[in-house]
């Protein structure tokens, strides 16, 4: 977790930085592990760096340290932070609020009404409660507001 704790400046610095903090802790910590299970400690290196490029943009300035916890939708903005049509191109485009730019909904619904999609398809979401298609327009933060 040390490896990802510092803002870097693009991901290029990020894979190299990564590796070198996750190899110097082998080195000072545990050297008998380095020696004796490299490939596994290149492996998870491999990995951290995989998750990082999936959860990091630092040309947005987006990373853990600026987020920490945006996981769901219903107390903070979670993904609408920025899947929210403030953010414009030059042009007007904003970043889609398709949920199914990452989600893939497969089953859903209460306990005893679940409904399930067909192989090789998906469910669009259906809100828990009759709100129409407001879910579609105002973000779920706007009415769930965060309990504190």
């Amino acid at each position: 977790m040390e490896a990802l704790k510092s803002p870097f400046q693009d991901n290029d610095i990020a894979m190299r930085e990564i590796k070198e903090t996750v190899l110097k802790y082998y080195r000072i910590e545990h050297p008998e592990i380095l020696k004796s299970d490299a490939q596994r400690v290149l492996k998870a290196i491999a990995v951290i760096q995989g998750e990082y490029k999936l959860n990091a943009f630092p040309y947005m300035r987006a990373d853990a340290s600026q987020y920490p916890n945006h996981i769901g939708h219903l107390e903070s903005e979670g993904c609408f932070r920025c899947h929210s049509d403030r953010h414009k191109t030059a042009k007007g485009e904003t970043i889609s609020r398709d949920c199914e730019i990452c989600h893939t909904i497969i089953a859903q619904g209460p306990t005893g009404k679940i409904a399930n999609a067909y192989i090789n398809s998906t469910l669009q979401f259906v809100h828990p409660t009759s709100i129409s298609e407001k879910w579609k327009t105002d973000f779920c933060s706007e009415c769930h507001h965060e309990l504190y």
